[in-house]
């Protein structure tokens, strides 16, 4: 399930799109910038929420914007679409989650080899092997071969 996905406008690489999915099920919205000093500044937030949960006044419009959450990330994997990808390297290329766990150090000291999965999906995110930290972002495919 595709809990957070960003895309840049068709303007700039300044602004962007922010959809997320909370623990409640509700879909946040932002809209946000890039500002002088490189920060991303978010302009606003709007949140339409599930049944149940204090919404679910706008049910069409909260599955489209669901709909929408998977359009941009089907765009943001489409190799021929990467002018306007927005690749957060917190998140998972898979599912766009930005939770991860670690395996921890699995060998003896002084080795390090230690390998970060996402919460969601199980998706390769993350491996140190007596190396600095590797992101699956550096990869082809966003592949770290184990």
């Amino acid at each position: 399930m595709i809990r957070n996905v960003k895309r840049y406008e068709d303007m700039s690489q300044i602004g962007h799109l922010h959809l997320m999915l909370d623990d409640d099920g509700d879909v946040i919205i932002s809209v946000a910038e890039q500002g002088l000093d490189g920060l991303i500044e978010y302009t606003t937030n709007i949140e339409f929420c599930t049944i149940g949960q204090g919404g679910g006044g706008s049910m069409r419009t909260y599955q489209a914007l669901r709909n929408l959450m998977v359009a941009m990330h089907e765009d943001n994997q489409d190799r021929n679409n990467q002018g306007r990808a927005f690749h957060d390297r917190d998140a998972c290329p898979k599912c766009g989650c930005n939770d991860s766990n670690s395996t921890g150090n699995m060998v003896e000291v002084p080795d390090h080899y230690e390998v970060w999965n996402c919460n969601d999906c199980g998706w390769i995110v993350g491996m140190i092997d007596n190396s600095p930290y590797h992101n699956c972002w550096d990869f082809k495919n966003y592949e770290i071969e184990i």
